[in-house]
């Protein structure tokens, strides 16, 4: 470690990118906390699909034991004020971040916050919960994790300019954390998955297939099959032996690093991920040196890292995550499919998200089920409810690139894989069906203004049918995007009646 007075060679240290992967992990927070906020009232508030106050039997739990189960802030109460109160609390927390106010603090605020509403898809084990159903994913458990890791080597004090720059082993973790979840996200298709990713084309494939595809994802897969071949193996060099030049010289690994956020700009394009590039990039920026930013000067680079008890204290920290997370991703990627029992440690670090696993999607399906939901007031005149993304009809471009993440609409798509599998409904869509039937304007404002806005539909009906994807020409000429096959229903139409769907009587 270098003396306080003695000058600091900008080639060696990393204060700039730190202070950099802070600010953008908070962005990454505010934006999140912003796009579930939304969605809050529909999906989780008292007239919404899975209310929290019944989520989880709060009342007869134990307090404790039940809290190391699931921590969360809702542990104090699961009002809509509350939860309005926990989203916009890390919303602000993660801006003040952003701002570099007291980034250690308000990182820890966004965090407590995120972990509060993202521990609610595994209830405590004394529960008879499900668990929330439209949280849990990838770029969920990703925010706790860098989150956690952020506190720990976030500039100290009240604001990110003139801060301490961070020792040259703290700047290394980081590294190792990169190159665990981009090479474990890259490495699970291969181990986990049906083998659908070294098929040719599978890019191809994927960009209309994925879960909410973006226009642009759609144009690129109907685009050339040689330049989306090579985009797709780049990729996977990129994720499975480039990525690991970030720990060579310094050159190469600018180059890797600056290769990746390139990456993550697509994926953040073509594939809608929620806020996995923006964390996962913030992250990358973490790897480039203080010269690497020119004149950029977020946090100060020319004071180096006093050691203390602190300071101490924290690397240790941040050593104890990262074998956690090396030993997470170890276990994981060895399990089969049949899902081997978790060990305790696995278990608790699951449910505190401390270290998990990446695997956003190891297959590539080889078609897109979808489906629609259809109200009538009298049996023989059925409307189309379509959820906000929908790509029901074949003449309208699905959305644009976005870091918002309709939790809904996602859910669905994944639903409809299951039914066309010959799975039952998920529960969360029966008390969807519920909420509608019900009139309940915090569901009905999950979907798309239209049909039964105002009153509420008398029975509903699913119907499930498959998509594929028009030509270049079609889209051009005709603005097609989308051929809709003809449809099946999914059981009989239904309706309410005491809280529960009944086959519908006209």
């Amino acid at each position: 470690m270098q003396r306080v007075g003695e000058e600091v060679d900008p080639e060696s240290t990393f204060a700039v990118g730190v202070g950099a992967f802070a600010r953008l992990l908070g962005l990454a927070f505010a934006v999140a906390f912003c796009s579930l906020g939304v969605q809050t009232a529909g999906l989780l508030g008292e007239g919404g699909v899975q209310p929290l106050a019944r989520l989880v039997e709060w009342e007869t739990l134990p307090g404790l034991d039940a809290f190391l189960d699931m921590p969360s802030l809702f542990w104090l109460g699961q009002s809509d004020g509350m939860i309005r109160s926990v989203w916009i609390l890390g919303a602000l927390s993660g801006s003040a971040a952003a701002l570099g106010l007291v980034p250690r603090l308000f990182l820890l605020a966004a965090t407590a916050c995120w972990l509060s509403f993202t521990s609610l898809s595994i209830p405590p084990t004394a529960s008879q919960g499900l668990g929330f159903a439209f949280l849990g994913y990838a770029w969920d458990g990703l925010l706790v994790e860098l989150g956690c890791v952020a506190v720990l080597v976030a500039p100290g004090g009240l604001r990110s300019r003139g801060a301490a720059a961070p020792s040259r082993s703290t700047a290394f973790a980081l590294r190792i954390l990169l190159v665990r979840i981009v090479f474990g996200a890259a490495l699970s298709p291969y181990l986990l998955g049906d083998g659908s990713w070294s098929a040719d084309g599978a890019l191809a494939q994927h960009l209309w297939t994925t879960p909410l595809p973006s226009w642009p994802g759609l144009v690129a897969a109907g685009g050339s099959g040689f330049v989306l071949g090579a985009a797709d193996l780049l990729s996977e060099l990129l994720g499975l032996v480039l990525i690991f030049g970030v720990f060579g010289p310094r050159g190469v690994r600018h180059g890797v690093l600056l290769l990746l956020l390139v990456n993550l700009a697509a994926q953040a394009v073509f594939v809608p991920r929620g806020v996995w590039p923006l964390a996962v990039a913030a992250l990358a920026l973490s790897g480039f040196d203080d010269a690497a930013f020119g004149r950029l000067k977020l946090v100060a680079a020319s004071r180096p890292q006093v050691g203390g008890l602190l300071s101490l204290l924290s690397s240790a920290a941040l050593a104890a995550l990262l074998a956690v997370g090396l030993y997470v991703t170890a276990v994981d990627l060895g399990t089969s499919r049949a899902q081997e029992a978790p060990s305790g440690l696995r278990l608790a670090v699951g449910r505190w998200q401390v270290a998990n696993h990446y695997a956003p999607l190891v297959d590539v399906p080889s078609d897109r089920p979808a489906l629609t939901l259809f109200g009538s007031a009298d049996g023989e005149i059925w409307e189309p409810i379509d959820l906000r993304s929908s790509p029901r009809d074949p003449f309208e471009a699905p959305p644009g690139p976005s870091l918002h993440l309709r939790r809904l609409d996602w859910a669905m798509d994944r639903a409809a894989r299951q039914i066309k599998a010959g799975e039952m409904p998920p529960p969360w869509l029966v008390l969807t069906m519920v909420g509608l039937l019900e009139g309940r304007a915090d569901v009905r404002g999950l979907l798309r203004e239209g049909s039964f806005a105002d009153v509420p539909p008398r029975a509903l009906r699913l119907e499930l049918h498959d998509l594929t994807p028009a030509s270049p020409g079609e889209r051009g000429d005709r603005g097609m995007w989308w051929y809709r096959w003809p449809g099946l229903d999914v059981g009989a139409p239904v309706m309410v009646e005491d809280g529960r769907l009944v086959p519908a009587q006209f």
